[in-house]
């Protein structure tokens, strides 16, 4: 999208014509749900044929702001019914005209017959009110299983599960299996999430709520293989030699010679935790050279095992990090495979499992689902949809697309830029 392509629309002007998409940016407090209100009367009011109240989708993000979003629809409804009968009563003046939807309904409808069919049909709106989708995500997925299961395929579940609790016991079985089994941990991973399963829990819980996809990192494969080869190599005496040649260095400078025996000793009588704290202070190529004499007969940078070494030290200094991704890879993958076999079991679901069913069917390549959705609901306006994550923008996005994944119906998606 250009800057040019980029045209600021009063709500008036704003096409209602399918098919269309739109994106409404607006901030906390500069009337965002007074807009919807007024775009969702407007729905209902223009052309031949307008929708009812049960073809309009509208979604938020959260149950407070479903509840408040209801009655405010429901308010303007109710206004807009006052003022048409104001009009019908033969009214010149009483308009107030500090509120623009109310003067667009008197402008809008002045003869008799637009009044009144646009009366009956706000009348209409409000006696069906209750039956209109309006809620958050979740709720609508709800409703999407339980008006159409055939068309879904998948049955009703007896009960909403805590979500949170679920994820509490699949961390603390992964733990437990991990950390207190007979076979002894990784003394890194030990560190990092031996002392009880709630650091891991906290980021399980963030990996699953933004449906991240972690790669396995291998840098700790990489550095467990070059530690191997070092001791295989027997490369201790080499070490040894190196740090005992004097010649190599410039008076007064240790550092690397030390460094050296340190390696030395760990690669002959260290742990493999000692062995990776002395590579991670291996000395970079710029320090080795301040170290050594300038008439030096070896450049230390050139040696074949010191390059070595430096290669395998910036992989010794995010080995804690590679170690806490290897183990939230083994966390996530548990329980993202425990999480609904064991929801199954227990027949019922979370609020994620929801979207992940609907979104399977409704992303699927026949597209039978979102056909039968867009036929219920050919409109939407989805509110505070900066919150939307990648599942549940998809889900709309199929509904509000046809076979050829072009466009079709009318998709309002209203946000906050932040």
């Amino acid at each position: 999208m250009t800057k040019d392509s980029i045209r600021t629309l009063h709500w008036q002007s704003l096409s209602l014509t399918a098919p269309n998409r739109v994106l409404i940016e607006a901030s906390a407090g500069t009337g965002k749900t007074w807009t919807i209100a007024a775009l969702y009367l407007r729905l209902l009011l223009e052309g031949t044929d307008p929708p009812t109240v049960e073809k309009i989708l509208v979604a938020t993000f959260t149950e407070a702001a479903a509840r408040e979003l209801r009655e405010r629809l429901r308010v303007r409804l109710a206004d807009a019914e006052r003022e048409l009968q104001r009009t019908l009563g033969g009214a010149v003046h009483g308009v107030d005209e500090s509120d623009s939807v109310l003067k667009w309904l008197a402008d809008e409808f002045t003869g008799e017959s637009e009044t009144k069919q646009a009366l009956r049909r706000v009348q209409l709106a409000r006696m069906d009110f209750d039956r209109a989708p309006i809620g958050t995500i979740h709720a609508l997925c709800q409703r999407f299983l339980q008006d159409f299961p055939l068309d879904s395929g998948i049955a009703a579940a007896q009960a909403n599960l805590d979500e949170d609790a679920l994820l509490r016991e699949c961390v603390e079985d992964f733990w437990r299996r991990r950390y207190l089994a007979d076979a002894a941990a990784d003394s890194a991973e030990s560190e990092l999430f031996g002392g009880g399963p709630e650091k891991l829990l906290y980021d399980v819980r963030t990996l699953l709520a933004q449906d991240a996809r972690i790669l396995a990192a291998d840098g700790m494969e990489e550095l467990a293989r070059g530690v191997e080869s070092l001791r295989a190599g027997k490369c201790a005496t080499r070490l040894r030699e190196l740090a005992g040649n004097r010649e190599l260095y410039a008076p007064r400078k240790s550092l690397l010679s030390k460094r050296l025996l340190r390696m030395a000793d760990a690669l002959e009588s260290g742990g493999d935790a000692d062995l990776y704290d002395t590579l991670a202070e291996m000395p970079d190529a710029e320090t080795i050279d301040e170290q050594q004499r300038a008439d030096a007969p070896l450049r230390l940078r050139d040696d074949a095992l010191i390059q070595r070494l430096q290669h395998l030290q910036p992989l010794a200094r995010r080995r804690k990090s590679f170690v806490r991704g290897r183990v939230l890879v083994a966390a996530s993958e548990f329980c993202r495979e425990e999480i609904p076999r064991r929801a199954e079991q227990r027949q019922g679901q979370t609020y994620s499992l929801l979207i992940r069913n609907v979104h399977s069917r409704v992303c699927e390549a026949r597209g039978a689902f979102a056909q039968t959705l867009f036929a219920a609901y050919p409109l939407a306006l989805v509110d505070e949809f900066q919150d939307t994550d990648k599942q549940q923008f998809e889900i709309f996005d199929a509904i509000y697309r046809d076979a050829r994944r072009a466009p079709r119906g009318w998709l309002a998606m209203i946000g906050d830029p932040k």
